[in-house]
């Protein structure tokens, strides 16, 4: 029985969502990879599509179980944190190595308010966080990003990098 009813596009949304959160190399050998283990997390959420409906209806609830389903796998995994990453990493464009470089808590939470355009309030009710905590993360995740980018968020203009204005 399904958890909740989405329109078809949050559906969609959460598809790009989650191919985008599970997209680290440690886990998944490959995009087909990466696109069943999205469509097993998201079966196992009982998400519904519909056409019609309410935008907000369900969606912070599908995104949290997708996540908490997303994190036991990870929990399931045996990985040593220390494996090479495949060359295919180093010719993924800047933005997208330093997302997957990024430790999980710290990529869900970018992924969620830059990706499925979460407010900060939703995001921390998905990821069942305190709001500050949420902001914290987000703060650390898009400064490890511009460090992975080599942009000094000091300088003026920010390196030409405005995607990576941190909010306080």
């Amino acid at each position: 029985m399904p958890i909740a009813s989405v329109r078809t596009d949050d559906a969609n949304d959460l598809r790009r969502f989650g191919l985008a959160l599970v997209r680290d190399e440690r886990l998944v050998t490959d995009d087909q990879a990466a696109a069943r283990l999205v469509d097993k997390l998201i079966r196992q959420c009982g998400v519904a599509p519909v056409v019609e409906g309410p935008r907000r209806g369900g969606r912070v609830a599908v995104y949290s179980r997708f996540v908490e389903l997303y994190r036991r796998h990870v929990r399931r995994m045996t990985l040593d944190e220390e494996t090479a990453w495949s060359e295919s990493v180093a010719r993924s464009s800047a933005i997208a190595c330093g997302v997957r470089a990024l430790p999980l808590e710290l990529r869900e939470t970018l992924l969620l308010v830059g990706l499925a355009r979460f407010t900060h309030a939703e995001a921390a009710q998905a990821l069942d966080v305190p709001l500050p905590r949420l902001l914290e993360r987000l703060e650390r995740g898009r400064c490890r990003l511009a460090q992975h980018m080599g942009v000094d968020l000091g300088a003026p203009g920010w390196g030409g990098a405005p995607h990576l204005r941190v909010i306080k």
